[in-house]
């Protein structure tokens, strides 16, 4: 079986990387040596490598002098549209099934996944290629919105065979599918659960030595306010000096990270910068180019404070204590599956003597292992059935 397996592969959010290989493993896992020939292909391909006309680029200039918002945006999802339909019609002919691996992608606010996933279900039905979503995150619902009305609508496309969801289960539910009964719709964990088993290899070759490191995990400062809370840059830097500051106190050694993403890594830098200015003393800031470079990273802290998901998640699987900053309910959501709410804080939680309260709280509460047995059945066994469904469709 020839299967697409569509993700955000040249994402240097590294989270997004490892999604894929998790998942990918997930199905070599329960499939014959040889049964099936992976085809990478890349969602947000057309807007990494986009080529824009002579009069497109034009037109951009005078919409934007002229202050066309509205028409522009318009004029430019056309654009990737067109750009979608040729890519992924040229990726998928000769393939037998797609599977979008996983991620946080029903979302409509600010990225295109929207118009990436709509894409994916039109040209696989002209191709008559079933499709499959696998752990997709729901990040909101607006029924008065055009991108989440579209995206709501292309979910009903017949070449969807099956959609399982990460976050927020009850919202797809309830508004993507208006309650109608839907029985090849369920809940799933993330992949990257089985981090360790995925890149087992990886990590004997690096094996943990205790160094009694804190990892402070860095996103980019205008995460927050991009997602609707009144947080500015400006107070994430000093949240996170203030942080570092206080895990020194304590005695902890203090390594500041990344998940690989420029605008992440400019930031730490930004922050590091000011550390040394005020004379506070910490190591170079640890940007992994890589997955291999994140997942072990991650492996050599004794504890994480983060605020990417994934290295929450990574953490997780590697049984390293983390803490997290929400910015978004999907932290929540997951805080609530692993059986550990207490360790993801919201605005209001933020201040950094209470950050340490609940790290030192989560060094000494040890995860559930039955619940982590069971998050990672969910996915696997998931992606088993999958593996049955589609050799029986292709008999």
């Amino acid at each position: 079986m020839k299967i697409s397996f569509v993700g955000l592969y040249e994402e240097m959010n590294l989270g997004d990387p490892v999604i894929a290989r998790c998942t990918e493993w997930l199905f070599l896992k329960h499939t014959e040596p040889q049964e099936i020939q992976v085809n990478r292909v890349v969602l947000d391909y057309t807007e990494l490598h986009k080529k824009e006309t002579f009069l497109y680029k034009i037109v951009r200039q005078i919409t934007k002098k002229l202050r066309l918002r509205k028409w522009r945006r318009k004029n430019y999802q056309r654009l990737m549209w067109n750009l979608d339909c040729e890519y992924f019609k040229s990726k998928f002919i000769g393939s037998d099934f797609i599977v979008v691996v996983g991620g946080g992608l029903v979302k409509y606010k600010y990225q295109l996944f929207w118009l990436h996933l709509s894409v994916i279900l039109h040209i696989a039905d002209k191709l008559n290629i079933p499709v499959f979503f696998n752990s997709l995150g729901v990040e909101g619902y607006d029924k008065k919105n055009e991108r989440c009305q579209f995206l709501k609508k292309a979910l009903q496309n017949k070449s969807l065979m099956r959609v399982t969801i990460r976050d927020d289960y009850p919202l797809f539910c309830q508004q993507y599918l208006d309650n109608k009964s839907n029985p090849m719709s369920f809940e799933v964990a993330d992949p990257a659960v089985w981090v360790k088993e995925v890149f087992a290899e990886i990590l004997e070759e690096n094996k943990k030595s205790k160094k009694e490191l804190i990892g402070l995990g860095i996103a980019r400062g205008e995460i927050f306010e991009a997602n609707g809370l009144q947080f500015s840059k400006a107070q994430a830097k000093l949240l996170y000096i203030h942080i570092v500051k206080i895990l020194q106190q304590e005695g902890f050694k203090v390594q500041l990270f990344t998940n690989g993403l420029d605008k992440d890594n400019e930031f730490a830098d930004e922050i590091f910068s000011e550390l040394n200015s005020v004379g506070v003393s910490i190591s170079n800031v640890q940007k992994p180019k890589n997955v291999d470079e994140l997942i072990v990273l991650i492996h050599s802290f004794e504890a994480v404070i983060a605020t990417r998901l994934h290295a929450c998640i990574i953490a997780y699987t590697l049984n390293i204590p983390a803490v997290g900053l929400v910015w978004n309910e999907k932290f929540t959501l997951w805080g609530k599956k692993i059986g550990a709410p207490a360790n993801f804080l919201k605005q209001n939680e933020w201040e950094p003597k209470n950050i340490l309260a609940h790290l030192k709280e989560a060094i000494q509460s040890p995860y559930n292992e039955e619940s982590r047995q069971n998050l990672k059945e969910s996915i696997s066994g998931d992606v088993k059935d999958i593996v049955r469904i589609m050799r029986e469709m292709k008999g």
